[in-house]
This record gives C-alpha cells, sequence and structure tokens, in this order.
C-alpha cells in the first residue's frame, strides 16, 4: 500500500523540490515489496504482482526519473538565467550614466567662455569607463535563450564608442577654433555626425531594453 501511495503523491506532484527522495522511497518500497512476495512465493503463496503491475512499476519509474532529470536541467537552467541577470544589471549600472547629453556643458563652455579641457577630461573617463564595462561584458557566460539579448547589447557598446570618440573628437576641433569663434552653421556641420550617432545609440540602447526584459519575465 505505501508503494502505491507514495507512487501517487509523486504523479501528482511533477514538480517537488523533494521528487529525488519520493523516488529513492518508491525503489525502496518496492524492493521491499518484491522481497516479501518472493519470501512468501516460496511458503506457496502466489505473489499479486501481475506482470501488468511490474510493467506499470517500471514505466512509473522510467517516468518519473525522466521528471527528476527535467526538474534538475531546469534549476541548471534558472540558476544561469539568475546569474546572467545579476551581471548584466551590475554592468548597466555602470554603463546607464554614460548616456549623459553633453551639450548642455558643452553650451555653458561657450557662454561663459570656459576651457573645454573639463569636457574633454570627463569625456575621456567616461571611454576608460566603457572599457572596463566591455571587460566585463565579455566575461560573462550566456545562456542559449539569453544571447539575443547578449548580442544587442554588444550593438549598445559599439554605438556608444562610435558616438563618443565622434564627439570627442568635435570638441577638441572646436576647441582648436575657440578664437576665432565658429558660427551656428559651422557648429552644426561640425557635431552632425555625432548628433546622429548619439540618436542611433539611444535607438540601439532602447531594443536593448525591450529584449532584457521580455528575457528576464
Amino acid at each position: 500500500m505505501a508503494l502505491y501511495e507514495q507512487l501517487a503523491v509523486v504523479l501528482e506532484n511533477p514538480n517537488s523540490n523533494d521528487l529525488g527522495k519520493s523516488f529513492d522511497n518508491i525503489q525502496q518500497y518496492k524492493e521491499q515489496c518484491i522481497s516479501y512476495y518472493t519470501l512468501n512465493g516460496r511458503n506457496g503463496q502466489k505473489s499479486p504482482l501481475s506482470k501488468d503491475t511490474l510493467f506499470f512499476l517500471e514505466n512509473s519509474f522510467a517516468y518519473i526519473n525522466e521528471l527528476i532529470k527535467l526538474n534538475r536541467d531546469l534549476d541548471i537552467i534558472n540558476t544561469q538565467k539568475n546569474q546572467f541577470v545579476l551581471a548584466m544589471d551590475n554592468i548597466l549600472l555602470g554603463f546607464k550614466p554614460l548616456l549623459n547629453d553633453y551639450s548642455l556643458p558643452l553650451g555653458s563652455a561657450r557662454t561663459e567662455k570656459r576651457s573645454y579641457s573639463g569636457i574633454i577630461s570627463s569625456i575621456d573617463e567616461d571611454i576608460t569607463n566603457l572599457v572596463e564595462i566591455a571587460h566585463k561584458y565579455n566575461s560573462l557566460r550566456v545562456p542559449d535563450k539569453a544571447l539575443e539579448t547578449y548580442s544587442s547589447f554588444n550593438l549598445c557598446i559599439g554605438a556608444y564608442n562610435k558616438y563618443i570618440q565622434s564627439f570627442r573628437n568635435s570638441v577638441s576641433e572646436e576647441s582648436l577654433s575657440s578664437e576665432k569663434k565658429l558660427s551656428e552653421q559651422e557648429l552644426t556641420i561640425l557635431y552632425e555626425d555625432s548628433k546622429e550617432y548619439y540618436e542611433e545609440l539611444l535607438l540601439q540602447f532602447d531594443r536593448f531594453n525591450q529584449l532584457y526584459e521580455k528575457y528576464k519575465e
């Protein structure tokens, strides 16, 4: 009776955390049952374990064993996902502040006729931070289902690098021309590429966020 009760419990709760322990108990009950009826069979008692019953038990054991493997695989997948999300969230804490718009401090430098060196130093610091972020990103262990998200963030890194390098070059060029003061049209042309790259960066980061939020669901 204990054998069938344990079987019923397992089959009704295929996602139980103690499925492995229940499987061991069932195997133990089965061996005890067979031993008992084998012993009684020698004393002239007929075993109630028919071929159909034994077939049912073997199929049940095979099914439960498969459930254990599936649950184990699922645990591994969930662990890998949690580790990836934790690492990715940490990377994003460093990346999001890099998305600041330099147009405000640049405008202040022009209005107040201050040196551009502070802006350039800040940009160089962001570039250094980007290199560190890229290093962490390249060291990630990526679950199969996170490959699209991972590739999308790689595009964000590339888009940011293209933007910040272009912007730095424009600021450097403007600083060298500060004595003659460039016209609004000349400034628009000078920063045209970096403005376009910044818009591309924001679009790419938005695409990444959509994929990442979907992956975390």
